[in-house]
């Protein structure tokens, strides 16, 4: 098992997370596959990302130079 899945399947089934609203991941295109079959989907509504930094290659809007990385956060539902 790779790295990423180890790590994706680890954060799917910790027990103080399985209640909440939403897990979300930022990823590369070429990672998609991957989380899908996480339950991760791309249809996420209205919502966008965007970013600031002064990473030369986060800020490549075109995708040349960008990282194949994964970003996971969890939003915890309402009380």
């Amino acid at each position: 098992m790779r790295l990423a899945d180890s790590l994706v399947e680890r954060i799917c089934s910790e027990p103080a997370l399985q209640n909440v609203a939403s897990i979300e991941l930022v990823c590369q295109p070429e990672l998609m596959p991957l989380h899908r079959k996480w339950g991760f989907s791309e249809n996420v509504g209205r919502s966008r990302l965007l970013r600031r930094t002064s990473d030369p290659l986060l800020a490549d809007a075109g995708g040349r130079g960008s990282r194949a990385c994964a970003r996971i956060n969890v939003a915890r539902a309402p009380r």
